[in-house]
């Protein structure tokens, strides 16, 4: 049986875990009322989460570019800071540093640090790669 909540606020959060935890992505369900804020559910999978946004037009449900735009168009969604569209004129910076700087620092480490300067060099292409799809996408 489904249970039907009305609520004032909510909140979904995807969290990608580190390689030592049983699961690979953890999936937050927050909701709010009035000037309450409550954690209803938490979702432990492997496999990557997919959104779906959807349009109701009252006959029929379909997929909508629209429905992405409403949500994540707005520049104020992200409550992250750090999470901004590179700008062209200035190198782009992940926690305060641009990938150049970090070449840098991997050419300059002992081995230990190396496949942490690998790692983080890794992730800043694959978050630099993502920016430009969702940029792509809003547009």
């Amino acid at each position: 049986m489904t249970k039907i909540l009305n609520v004032d606020d909510i909140e979904i959060e995807i969290e990608k875990q580190s390689p030592n935890h049983d699961c690979k992505w953890c999936v937050f369900l927050k909701v709010g009322k009035r000037n309450k804020e409550k954690l209803l559910l938490m979702f432990k999978i492997n496999k990557k989460p997919h959104l779906n946004f959807n349009h109701n037009s009252g006959s029929i449900v379909s997929r909508s570019n629209t429905v992405f735009n409403l949500i994540f168009k707005n520049t104020d969604y992200f409550t992250d800071k750090y999470i901004k569209f590179p700008k062209k004129e200035l190198p782009m910076k992940q926690d305060g540093l641009t990938r150049n700087q970090m070449l840098n620092y991997l050419q300059r480490s002992d081995e230990k640090k190396k496949l942490y300067w690998k790692k983080r060099i890794e992730d800043f292409d694959n978050f630099a790669s993502k920016l430009e799809v969702n940029k792509k996408r809003l547009k």
